[in-house]
């Protein structure tokens, strides 16, 4: 059944002339995909509203840079074909086709050919803290110098964050074979392998016995026996990422890894991975509940290697 405009507004879907300027920045901060899809069309006078909203903003949003960079505000016509090419590159920033796709490679590899997107590009991540990979492959496509020097940062800072520097990984699928861009996925899997070999979750699976091989993986899921109030998690376990707990009641989560205590709205604190046991015992007489562990994925690990994850959880 077709919607009224009314409806259509509800749910983001503006027609392209229509969107006011609060609305748009709104379902830039949702989506990318359907602001491009609400915006590609806008007046000029109404893209120059948006981006002197974008400008005035005190955060460097990546998207809001990447267009503020991307569209050339001179006469009408350059501009509204301008803003055209940077909605729709925001388009394959968020597009689902699957990472190392030949589709994927080859709408990141055109905004890589196009000299004004390749720079917004570049300016965004160079401005912004947190950038999709996707713009990051952007940059490994093209390999210039100008691209390396935007992209280092984000490296050097992933080199102290195990779970960022591992997310860098699969920007390796479009690197060009350059000496520097060689280089630095060496560095990558290097300090990653240096982690595996000394962290905790090597030193668990040593002690259990169930240490054998580079891969390992298992992630299981935590729900409470009576299941109150939609009460639930996991416990992931990597030698690749280290160990990360979550668990959460209605809206309010409590999730943390071995660097970091990311969230903790159910007041449960961290604790290191030999602590984790003693964690979830404490963590369900605090919350009221028994715990059921669920297998949910398991990489490179079966049968009594997993049993030996799961007594070891138990044993508190």
């Amino acid at each position: 059944m077709a919607r009224t405009k009314e409806e259509r507004r509800k749910v983001g879907l503006y027609p392209s002339r229509d969107i006011e300027v609060d609305d748009a920045l709104r379902l830039l901060s949702r989506t990318w995909y359907r602001f491009a899809r609400s915006t590609e069309k806008l007046p000029p006078a109404q893209i120059r509203k948006v981006l002197a909203a974008l400008e005035a903003s005190t955060t460097h949003d990546v998207a809001g840079v990447f267009l503020r960079f991307a569209a050339e505000t001179g006469d009408d016509g350059r501009l509204a074909t301008t803003w055209a090419s940077a909605v729709n590159a925001l388009k394959v920033f968020e597009s689902q086709y699957a990472w190392g796709s030949k589709p994927k490679r080859e709408k990141l590899a055109a905004i890589a050919k196009a000299p004004v997107l390749l720079a917004a590009t570049q300016a965004a991540v160079v401005k912004a803290a947190l950038v999709p990979n996707e713009m990051l492959a952007v940059l490994v496509l093209d390999a210039s110098p100008e691209s390396l020097d935007a992209l280092m940062p984000h490296f050097e800072k992933a080199l102290t964050d195990r779970e960022r520097l591992t997310s860098m990984v699969p920007l390796e699928k479009y690197a060009r074979a350059t000496p520097e861009l060689k280089a630095l996925f060496a560095r990558v899997h290097q300090v990653l392998e240096e982690r595996a070999r000394t962290s905790e979750v090597k030193r668990l699976t040593q002690r259990l016995g169930i240490a054998d091989g580079k891969r390992f993986r298992v992630r299981l899921g935590i729900s409470a026996k009576q299941k109150p109030n939609g009460l639930g998690g996991y416990f992931d376990l990597s030698l690749e990422t280290g160990f990360q707990c979550y668990v959460s009641q209605d809206t309010r989560v409590t999730t943390f890894t071995e660097d970091t205590l990311l969230q903790d709205d159910l007041g449960l604190g961290r604790c290191t991975l030999e602590e984790v046991p003693t964690w979830l015992d404490q963590a369900a007489k605090k919350l009221g509940v028994a715990w059921d562990f669920v297998e949910v994925s398991a990489s490179y690990l079966r049968g009594q290697r997993l049993d030996a994850v799961v007594a070891w959880l138990k044993q508190a």
